[in-house]
């Protein structure tokens, strides 16, 4: 586990509550990635989603959420804290990164043992 520059980061995770946008095996794999970057993960609470991901997470193909990041995390008052933005920005991307491989291997019908993300095959 990494640790992080923020010793409690917590990023919010909107599912619009009611309507799940996202499966939540899904959920849980983005949440595990978050939390081996040292950030903590909240789902639904404060925040649910909005109209963005209501949209289009509509579409069964495609899982939608949300993610607030509290300016807390990259900003210094009202100034950007070049430090915190950069470390959050490092973290973010390898984050999405994961996410990325996931999403090319899920549509090229293979596994990837290295990744937490493995597509199941039947």
């Amino acid at each position: 586990m990494m640790t992080s520059f923020f010793k409690q980061a917590i990023l919010f995770l909107g599912n619009t509550e009611r309507k799940q946008t996202i499966s939540k095996d899904i959920l849980e794999q983005l949440q595990t990635l978050f939390h081996e970057e040292g950030f903590s993960t909240r789902v639904d609470t404060p925040f649910a989603g909005g109209n963005i991901i209501a949209t289009f997470g509509k579409h069964p193909s495609i899982e939608a959420v949300q993610i607030e990041v509290p300016y807390s995390l990259y900003l210094e008052g009202h100034s950007l804290h070049t430090e915190r933005s950069t470390t959050l920005q490092k973290q973010l991307q390898r984050i999405f990164q994961k996410v990325r491989m996931y999403h090319f291997f899920d549509t090229y019908q293979k596994n990837d043992t290295s990744s937490f993300f493995t597509k199941k095959t039947p």
